[in-house]
């Protein structure tokens, strides 16, 4: 007999983990993409049974799906992270870079994950040029200022019918239309840090631990370790006060990336 109910699921503050070995992702992706179909109907008509005023509101479902092109492909995945906002669903998808969902998914489909996923997390290490285009691409440009000093002499009228030389000196300002972030810059984010975009505004972050020292397993978990976020587990107020740890003003960051 059936063991899971989504619609009894959902309706929880429960969490289901799924893992899967390299050599049988195939095979059970079918599966887990079912499971997580079944998982998304059932909030759906939740949401539809709250937008009518016959159910109260909830707090969100969220999936957390890591190495989504090989655990869990699912087909319609550009439909469902266009509609999910709306419907009581937050979906984090995380990829090596690009060039993985489009092996999977098409490059039609990989070019238009920076505009579906409304916040991206971008971390260091990324080697495919492509992506890295992309992302510098969706930063934006700015004109940044070049100033150039001319010194030099002049002729000068005393008033008296004499003149004499004077030194004189000219700036002239230009503008040069510049990458705020090149490809390169975004390549070489150190280790525990990232970069935040969401929308229109992005930062450099630091990556706390997701876990509490406090507690005799995080001790044991902080032995030998560096700052990591684990996204597949940790909780949401876990990961807002990570983020809160050391975030750094844009201005800050251009400072840097102006000195280098």
């Amino acid at each position: 007999e059936p063991n899971f109910d989504p619609h009894e699921f959902i309706r929880s503050t429960d969490t289901v983990y799924v893992t899967a070995s390299d050599d049988v992702q195939s095979v059970t992706a079918p599966v887990v993409v079912a499971l997580l179909t079944a998982i998304k109907s059932a909030t759906y008509d939740r949401q539809r049974l709250v937008s009518a005023g016959l159910a109260p509101r909830t707090h969100p479902v969220r999936m957390l799906l890591d190495e989504a092109a090989n655990i869990a492909p699912i087909t319609e995945l550009p439909q469902w992270l266009s509609t999910a906002g709306g419907n009581g669903l937050h979906i984090v998808v995380v990829f090596q870079d690009l060039s993985q969902a489009a092996s999977r998914w098409g490059r039609h489909v990989a070019d238009g994950l920076l505009t579906l996923c409304t916040v991206k997390l971008i971390l260091g290490g990324i080697g495919d040029p492509t992506t890295l285009r992309a992302l510098s691409e969706y930063i934006g440009n700015y004109d940044r200022a070049m100033y150039s000093h001319t010194r030099g002499s002049s002729l000068t009228s005393m008033g008296n019918g004499m003149l004499m030389m004077a030194p004189s000196k000219s700036t002239t300002v230009s503008y040069h239309r510049q990458a705020v972030l090149e490809p390169g810059q975004i390549a070489q984010i150190g280790y525990g840090q990232a970069l935040l975009i969401d929308r229109t505004h992005y930062e450099q972050i630091s990556l706390g631990l997701w876990h509490d020292p406090a507690q005799p397993w995080g001790r044991v978990a902080t032995v030998g370790s560096s700052p990591t976020i684990d996204l597949t587990e940790q909780p949401t107020s876990q990961w807002n006060r990570a983020q809160s740890l050391t975030r750094e003003k844009i201005g800050q960051l251009h400072a840097r990336i102006s000195d280098r």
